[in-house]
């Protein structure tokens, strides 16, 4: 176990990175229902007056899955043979989701800066390897692959997030790469899990890390990349496409 002064911290900084993923992903989707609303760009006029609910039922969702985390975690009930069903099930969801009206407008309506920002969170991931493998708690093949995988992918979230706000659809194929890169990191930290180990000396896992597979890592990182490249896509390449189709349509004056 780690010293109480060192649990204590890695309590705070892992409660306070799951505070504000909800916290923002409210923010985010509340200013996209707002656009929406003020410049009445919804695809169907019929799903305009259920925005809002819908917008209530997302946050429920995600507030409902943090909070079985929280309690699965903390009640020490892990147990790593049931985190891949626990961690596919909020991904399939989220992913069929994102091809409904309503979230689909609202994914269009989200700047795709703040969605790649947002994944700035996954430096926490360095936790894995201080303290706990620097205390012996994780294997080496488990702490480093996903630790550094993490940080890199965060790190590299704000420069991507800046020349996709000021370039868009020019830097596509760099959005494209570290898409793919933070989505393989969230494959590799179980993949390694499974191969080395997560816990050194047979060492069981207990709150606060465990929150990390149950809710902050591959579950919400893939979904939201996912939910990000989405959004790339319908305001930089489809909505370009409809924009150009519509421009091309438009009949001449006689």
């Amino acid at each position: 176990m780690l010293p109480p002064t060192e649990t204590f911290v890695v309590t705070v900084i892992l409660m306070g990175t799951a505070i504000f993923i909800f916290l923002t992903c409210g923010v985010f989707m509340g200013y996209a229902a707002a656009q929406i609303q003020s410049t009445h760009t919804m695809s169907s006029a019929s799903t305009a007056p259920r925005i809002g609910r819908f917008l209530w039922y997302l946050l429920g969702l995600i507030a409902l899955w943090y909070a079985i985390a929280l309690a699965t975690s903390a009640a020490g009930l892990i147990s790593f043979t049931y985190v891949l069903p626990f961690t596919l099930f909020p991904i399939i969801v989220g992913t069929l989701l994102s091809f409904t009206p309503q979230l689909r407008e609202l994914i269009k309506a989200i700047p795709t800066h703040w969605l790649i920002f947002l994944q700035f969170y996954r430096v926490v991931g360095g936790i894995f390897i201080y303290p706990y493998f620097t205390a012996g708690l994780l294997t080496q093949g488990f702490a480093l692959n996903a630790g550094i995988g993490d940080i890199i992918t965060g790190v590299l979230a704000l420069p991507v997030a800046w020349l996709v706000w000021r370039g868009g659809e020019r830097y596509k194929w760099l959005f494209v790469a570290w898409t793919a890169f933070g989505i393989l990191d969230l494959i590799v930290a179980p993949a390694s899990a499974a191969y080395f180990g997560f816990a050194a000396n047979d060492v069981v896992p207990t709150f606060p890390i465990t929150i990390i597979p149950l809710f902050l890592g591959p579950a919400f990182g893939i979904l939201i990349h996912i939910i990000t490249l989405r959004s790339f896509y319908l305001r930089y390449v489809f909505g370009k496409s409809l924009e150009h189709t519509a421009t091309n349509t438009v009949p001449e004056a006689s």
